[in-house]
């Protein structure tokens, strides 16, 4: 039914938890828009405390602790299990969530940076907007590789992407920036599965991106082998989005962003944080943790130990001190 203090139920989320730790407004989330009870989400909370000795605030800060180790297991899942030190990488946070539990995550995986960008709550909607328009149109053409089959190929390509520009077209697209990609699927002679390799070059030299590929991939390459050609793919990638709009370096004064202090949970104990508005933060603004970032779409939360700058791409950029 949703978190306890949207009225609608009386179990205790992940968002009561953190109304309960301080690091959600206790009285309307959604720019002000969205008035909630504090109150029920302390009863709730309560409930699963009274079992456990009735502390409220640890029993929050454990569900909170919970929560974050689920999502730390599923970054390591698309890290340290592909080889991957997440060390080496920036975090990004999004969803109207993910900004709350950054700074623990990265902190948890050894990471010291993570990027809220400007409107995490609409990521994805953004992106939408923003992305490429593509179209991807293949065709078969199952022959051994050799100089003709590579003329068929290029011949077919460029069918496939006077079709594609023609679907943009039909879209409505602007072309200006029409870019094609063209691609082939390549397999030895009787493999049941194929490699996709750009297709440039002519038979030789495509024939020895495959074997390099095929080495990279399964460990080994068969240059004896014949190599087949069994599907062409052209891709049509046409007007990339523009990103946000630089704002103009401003100094660092906090001042018309600040709007006051809130007692949040940090690291086993309240404390006060400072509170901003992330609509009002200039340009280069930095600014150290306990502190909490307000907006309409989601709420940050930078913890002790965390140093946060505004860019001038209208990101925040959390590190790790």
């Amino acid at each position: 039914p949703g978190p306890a203090c949207y009225g609608r139920g009386d179990k205790p989320t992940v968002t009561d938890a953190n109304v309960v730790l301080g690091r959600l407004n206790p009285q309307a989330l959604l720019g002000g828009t969205f008035p909630i009870d504090a109150a029920r989400s302390h009863a709730a909370v309560a409930s699963v405390s009274a079992p456990l000795g009735g502390d409220v605030e640890r029993t929050a800060a454990g569900i909170v602790a919970l929560a974050d180790a689920e999502m730390a297991k599923v970054l390591r899942i698309v890290s340290v299990e592909r080889g991957l030190d997440p060390r080496d990488f920036t975090l990004m946070a999004f969803g109207g969530g993910g900004p709350l539990h950054a700074c623990a995550l990265g902190a948890d995986l050894g990471m010291w940076r993570v990027i809220v960008p400007s409107r995490p709550g609409l990521f994805s909607a953004i992106g939408l907007l923003a992305a490429d328009v593509r179209v991807s149109l293949s065709r078969s053409l199952v022959a051994p590789l050799d100089a003709d089959t590579f003329a068929r190929a290029r011949a077919v390509a460029a069918e496939l992407g006077a079709a594609a520009s023609a679907e943009l077209r039909e879209h409505g697209t602007d072309l200006g920036g029409l870019r094609t990609i063209v691609e082939a699927d390549l397999r030895y002679t009787g493999q049941s599965f194929d490699l996709t390799i750009p297709f440039t070059g002519d038979a030789t030299s495509l024939a020895d991106a495959f074997h390099a590929r095929h080495q990279r991939r399964y460990g080994y390459a068969v240059p004896e082998e014949r190599v087949e050609i069994a599907t062409v793919r052209v891709t049509a990638v046409a007007m990339p989005g523009s990103g946000p709009a630089e704002r103009a370096a401003a100094n660092a004064d906090l001042s018309a962003a600040r709007i006051g202090t809130r007692r949040a949970w940090d690291n086993g104990a309240f404390a006060g944080a400072a509170l901003y508005e992330r609509e009002r933060l200039p340009a280069n603004a930095t600014f150290d943790g306990p502190a909490i970032v307000e907006q309409y779409d989601t709420t940050t939360w930078i913890p002790n130990g965390w140093r946060a700058s505004a860019s001038g791409g209208g990101d925040l950029v959390l590190e790790r001190q």
